[in-house]
């Protein structure tokens, strides 16, 4: 019985985490200064991995100092 409501309970789970995950990353792309989707997943990615700089500073500072703390507080 405790295996049937856990598989439930992912079955509500997982769909939200995605639902959230995308209207993330809408939000981080939606505002004065417009940021494209990819070049917000570079900018997040190049805080763990080395990436090749191909945005400018003004859309990272605007992703890590304004729309992600946001984003996070929310």
């Amino acid at each position: 019985m405790n295996k049937k409501k856990m598989n439930t309970s992912s079955l509500y789970i997982i769909p939200l985490a995605v639902s959230y995950a995308i209207v993330a990353l809408a939000s981080l792309s939606i505002g004065r200064y417009g940021v494209g989707i990819l070049d917000i997943i570079k900018i997040l990615l190049s805080r763990i991995l080395p990436i090749e700089r191909t945005w400018t500073m003004q859309a990272e500072a605007a992703i890590l100092s304004i729309r992600l703390p946001r984003i996070i507080a929310s």
